[in-house]
């Protein structure tokens, strides 16, 4: 009976060496996995986190949800067509970082309704918010170098001599400032709540479909006179500018109320 209980003591006691020996080994590699962790001895090219796809510090695909999305830090730049047709996308911040948004980026998003564009920002695309019916304004950290944008959301570059987007949300009366010699190509595409605009006599060049699809434009204020209007450049495809009702030597009625947005 001694030989069996010591023979039982030896097994249980090799047993809880065993098994000691095993959680120190688990323990080193955890460490050892937690360390290179940390020190980031494995960095991926690509980010493979739930909802962006990040190669070499440019976003190319979004698989998010929409709703307010913040992009990454570390993006260099957004790809093209990367949220195209992503109709639930309702407000992107873009981190400071980002020099580059590509080609119909924002494509279409008919709910995006806000857009900040960083200090970095170098370039925009071309389309790349088109389409983008929801957009109620374009915001410019002031320290940006290239784009600038005003009280009403609508983007210029710094020097605010072109006039290069207006949100589609625009309505009522606006001015142009007096800084800005072309409008456009698209500037003011699909702008269906605009009723008046005041254009100074600083422009010269209107782009094509400038101001296609705003089709309850009915009144144009030009503080010059008819015959310094009849020299501008205004491309194809403007109807509806060229359709409303014209006040030469006019730079817009006082009466006008954006709370209520009728004359007065």
């Amino acid at each position: 009976l001694m030989k069996k209980a010591f023979a039982l003591f030896l097994v249980i006691l090799l047993t809880l060496a065993l098994t000691s020996v095993s959680i120190l080994a688990l323990d080193e590699e955890g460490l050892d996995s937690l360390d290179s962790i940390t020190e980031g001895e494995e960095v991926s090219d690509t980010d493979t986190s739930t909802d962006f796809v990040i190669t070499d510090g440019v976003l190319v695909e979004y698989l998010g949800d929409g709703g307010e999305v913040i992009i990454p830090a570390g993006v260099t730049a957004i790809g093209e067509d990367v949220f195209s047709q992503c109709t639930a996308l309702t407000k992107v911040t873009i981190p400071e970082g980002v020099i580059t948004i590509g080609k119909n980026a924002f494509l279409h998003c008919t709910g995006l309704q806000e857009v900040v564009f960083p200090n970095s920002l170098i370039t925009v695309g071309y389309g790349a918010f088109f389409g983008c019916t929801g957009l109620t304004g374009f915001w410019v950290d002031a320290g940006n170098p290239y784009f600038s944008s005003d009280d009403r959301g609508v983007l210029f570059n710094k020097q605010k001599t072109a006039l290069l987007l207006a949100p589609a949300k625009i309505s009522g009366h606006y001015t142009i400032p007096g800084s800005v010699t072309d409008i456009v190509y698209s500037a003011f595409d699909g702008c269906e709540k605009l009723v008046a605009i005041t254009v100074p006599t600083s422009v010269t060049a209107i782009g094509n479909s400038a101001f296609y699809g705003c089709h309850n434009l009915t009144d144009v204020h030009y503080a010059g006179t008819q015959e310094q209007w009849n020299q501008l450049s205004v491309e194809a495809n403007n109807l509806p500018l060229l359709n409303a009702t014209f006040y030469f030597n006019s730079t817009g009625k006082s009466g006008w109320s954006l709370e209520n947005e009728n004359w007065y």
